[in-house]
């Protein structure tokens, strides 16, 4: 059972008052207006609501009954009352093909499959502006804290899409757009309390229309909390602005700023499943020598899960955090200066740290009545990182650790033991060392970027049928990546290996680093990304169809500041491959048999180019050879249909989608070696069946559901080429993948919920979520035996439940509205494993002991336990 964290006295008491005011103030009992589904917004039911805006149309958001692609629109009723304060993607768990989950359980942590493909094939679109990281294609969601809160709709597109930008929106596109600047003044303040200590607050006010020219709408949130997880805390502010000023009847600009300066702390390393829990271990098969064998003179083949830490930890253990004396209190060095320590008592040695500001000015401008232009400049920022240790190549001599056996923190760093050597003349292994010499310290990754890009497009409503758009994506972007020096942990100074150090160092290896000075790596990437694109509409009777090509080139260039150009140049090393080009086909149609049925479908082709490290190995500074772009071909066939009454409707699609020509870039850096392997050829096919359905027999009451059916599957073996950067030396290998399941995702989602209007104002939800063929994650470079034809560790078939109930006060008086809400997720605190990696290099039980690809030799995390939010809205 989960601890008494979960809540504190204070916020049950909250959670109390809160209902019980409610309870009080219940007024009539006339039924309320039909509340938005789970998955699909009642804009999709009723579509005489769904209304177009400009930020829409540039943003190529799905139009319901018209646009020939699979999509779920969640509107800003559905984010306000399910959200809970979460990450936005784990509000897409109702809708098909879509898995998200917090990961490690860090705030903001979490990750979003759609279809099989991970959020790096998974375009990121927040209004119009194209947000996922250039270099690699993910998004991390902690620098988007509150964009929930400013958030009108969430469209999910599954698939190719109809986005015009050539971005890699494989697995699907997310196309978030925020509030615009309100033309009622007004604003509102929402307070929420939740599990772990959990606090936020937001703050949203608008001007209103100004001279009838000028209208400001302003956020602020602040939120604070521990997190689950031990050493998982949460610190943040998030702000918003979005604002609009109609110059004249034909040009209007709006300006949108969003950021979120936050750290948090993370469990950034999964574990095995006995180290958080052996009663469930039991469960899945583990035997007692599995658990605690400690081999006598053995190896680690006979070792059991005890060998590699404690084991019944308890679901919170992170093996990142250990305690540390208060007295401890050295300083810290991150975001370009020094700071105090955020917490006593204990350290965490994964600390994310990052501020992503977004910025864009849009431009709408009608030049003719049937010629009209839309414009978006952005900036997009960065500052931060992460923290983790680094050591100077002495191994297990520089962090004293936990013995195994400990029950908490067996196998972590002993802080203290550290502090205490790295301060004197003895190492963690009990030799000789210098006093005031940190042998383990803490360090910062650094990422710091400046993006800026311009999307512009020209619609010609070339007949009423025919509207043709043309436009540019234009992108540049300078990325500076390096380590520094975050903490010495009771030294004085830290001295470099051989690969940590700069060859423009005049010391070498001797040279004395302290609080914020570089080692490791130090260098500059850039991004040069230009698209085209042409889409064409066409609309008459019953049909609607679209065509859209796209056409890319992007440039990518590495310069190594700790590396010299040639020996003895006084110049750095450089990397610049030149520019790859890709391209983009796709197309559908939808046709009306019926005014309530309907039926599309469409298709695409899309040669993409390799991110950033498919192109330039920036780990050790080569070219990946003979890279190549990535191929993918889909297909999609779908029926849309509601009854007369409007109450009952059902969407169904089948899709099949082809990866080819994928490489792996395989690097291993270190002291002793430089290696690469390049897997060439990973090719897997992904094919399913999707259902979305929504009834509402009666005004209080509403049945919502969702299923997807997958069959994602590597089609061939890989070859791969080891590469030895020190000799030269390259030899081929093969990589056994034929028939292999694609993991990280369930293959069989079902998600159902019902929905109680009793009383005007009050709406309580129940959603019930069920996951099955769920493979674990592997590496397709650990498959290289050819007798090794075993799936991936298949995770075992679970059920979620979560709960949701919103009210709005009866109030006579309506200057002002006033709801209370409150999420319980996890309702009957189901155990289960939401991550898994399969035959993990560091946490499995040994191979004598346990099969391969089972789940003793995974490493995993635990999906959350029962959690909860609460809280109160007061809007003027």
């Amino acid at each position: 059972m989960r601890s008494l964290r979960i809540c504190t006295l204070h916020q049950i008491a909250a959670s109390v008052a809160l209902f019980t005011l409610a309870a009080s103030l219940q007024g009539q009992t006339a039924p309320a207006a039909p509340a938005t589904a789970s998955g699909v917004s009642e804009d999709v039911i009723v579509l005489e609501k769904f209304t177009t805006t400009e930020i829409r149309n540039f943003s190529d958001q799905a139009i319901p009954g018209k646009t020939p692609v699979s999509f779920t629109e969640l509107g800003k009723d559905v984010i306000a009352s399910q959200l809970g304060s979460r990450d936005i993607p784990l509000l897409l768990n109702s809708t098909p093909s879509v898995f998200a989950t917090a990961d490690g359980g860090g705030a903001g942590d979490a990750r979003v499959n759609v279809r099989g493909f991970t959020q790096r094939n998974v375009s990121i679109l927040i209004n119009g502006v194209p947000t996922n990281d250039i270099e690699n294609g993910w998004l991390y969601w902690s620098n988007w804290d509150g964009l929930g809160d400013v958030t009108s709709t969430i469209q999910m597109q599954r698939g190719l899409s109809n986005v015009t930008l050539p971005t890699p929106s494989i697995g699907g596109t997310m196309n978030i757009i925020t509030d615009p600047a309100s033309s009622k003044r007004g604003g509102s303040v929402k307070a929420e309390v939740g599990s772990d200590d959990f606090y936020k607050t937001t703050l949203v006010y608008s001007t209103g229309m100004l001279a009838g020219k000028f209208a400001v709408t302003t956020g602020l949130v602040a939120k604070t909390g521990q997190g689950y997880a031990t050493g998982t805390w949460t610190k943040g502010l998030g702000y918003y602005l979005g604002s609009t000023w109609k110059i004249n009847p034909s040009n209007r600009l709006e300006l949108f700023l969003i950021g979120a300066p936050q750290q948090h702390g993370q469990r950034r390393f999964a574990s095995n499943i006995a180290a958080y829990d052996v009663g469930y271990a039991r469960k899945l098969g583990y035997t007692e020598t599995q658990i605690y064998n400690v081999p006598v003179g053995g190896t680690s083949a006979d070792a059991g899960a005890l060998y590699q830490g404690p084991v019944n930890a308890g679901q919170d253990f992170n093996p990142n955090y250990a305690p540390v004396s208060k007295s401890y209190a050295g300083q810290q060095y991150y975001w370009g200066g020094l700071h105090a320590r955020q917490k006593d008592g204990y350290i965490n040695e994964s600390v994310n740290y990052f501020h992503k500001p977004q910025a864009n000015i849009n431009w709408y401008s009608t030049i003719a009545e049937n010629l009209k232009l839309a414009t978006v400049a952005y900036y997009s920022g960065g500052r931060g990182g992460g923290s983790g240790t680094l050591n100077n190549g002495s191994g297990g001599n520089a962090f004293a650790r936990y013995a195994n056996s400990d029950p908490k923190y067996g196998s972590n760093i002993n802080w203290d033991g550290t502090i205490a050597s790295n301060r004197g003349t003895v190492n963690a292994r009990g030799g000789a060392k210098t006093a005031g010499q940190s042998l383990g310290i803490l360090r910062n990754s650094v990422n710091n970027q400046d993006q800026f890009g311009v999307v512009s497009k020209l619609s010609l409503q070339a007949t009423p049928e025919l509207r043709l758009t043309t436009g540019v994506d234009l992108r540049t972007a300078k990325i500076d990546h390096y380590r520094e020096v975050r903490d010495l942990l009771g030294g004085d100074y830290y001295l470099p290996t051989l690969k940590q150090s700069s060859e423009f160092w005049a010391g070498g290896t001797g040279t004395q680093l302290g609080l914020g000075d570089k080692v490791d790596y130090d260098s500059t990437n850039t991004v040069d990304w230009l698209g085209l694109f042409a889409q064409g509409q066409y609309e008459k009777g019953p049909f609607t169809a679209f065509g859209v090509y796209g056409y890319s080139v992007i440039g990518y260039t590495f310069e190594d500041h700790f590396r010299r150009a040639t020996p003895g140049s006084a110049t750095q090393y450089k990397l610049d491959p030149g520019a790859d080009k890709g391209q983009q086909v796709k197309g559908g149609i939808s046709y009306a048999i019926t005014p309530r049925f309907s039926a599309f479908a469409n298709a695409g082709w899309v040669s993409k180019v390799p991110v950033f490290d498919g192109v330039i190995n920036d780990t050790v500074g080569t070219l990946v050879t003979n890279h190549k772009n990535e191929a993918f071909t889909s297909f999609e066939l779908g029926l849309r249909w509601e009854n007369d009454a409007r109450n009952f409707s059902v969407n169904t699609n089948v899709y099949q989608t082809e990866w080819r020509n994928r490489t792996i870039p395989v690097t291993v850096d270190n002291d002793s070696t430089s290696t690469i392997t390049y897997l060439r050829g990973v090719d897997a096919d992904y094919r399913g069946v999707e259902l979305e359905t929504v009834y509402q027999p009666l005004r209080w009451l509403r049945f919502d559901a969702a299923a997807s059916v997958g069959d994602w599957t590597y089609v061939k073996d890989a070859a791969g080429e080891f590469i030895n950067i020190n000799t030269g030396a390259i030899a081929q290998n093969t990589y056994y993948l034929n028939d292999i399941k694609v993991g990280d995702a369930p293959q069989t989602q079902v998600a159902y919920a019902v929905t109680f209007l009793p009383v005007r104002g009050l709406s309580i939800k129940l959603e019930g979520r069920w996951y099955d063929r769920y493979w674990s994650d592997f590496t397709p470079e650990s498959r290289t035996t050819a007798s090794d034809r075993v799936q991936p560790w298949r995770i075992r078939a679970y059920t979620v439940y979560d709960a949701h109930v919103n009210y709005e006060l009866p109030f006579k008086n309506r200057t002002f509205e006033v709801n209370v809400f409150a999420h319980v997720f996890n309702v009957l605190n189901k155990t289960y494993v939401s991550d898994a990696t399969d035959e993990s290099a560091f946490e499995a039980v040994g191979i004598n002991l346990a099969a391969r690809h089972t789940a003793q030799r995974a490493e995993v995390f635990m999906g959350l336990p029962i959690n909860f939010n609460t809280g109160v809205k007061i809007s003027f």
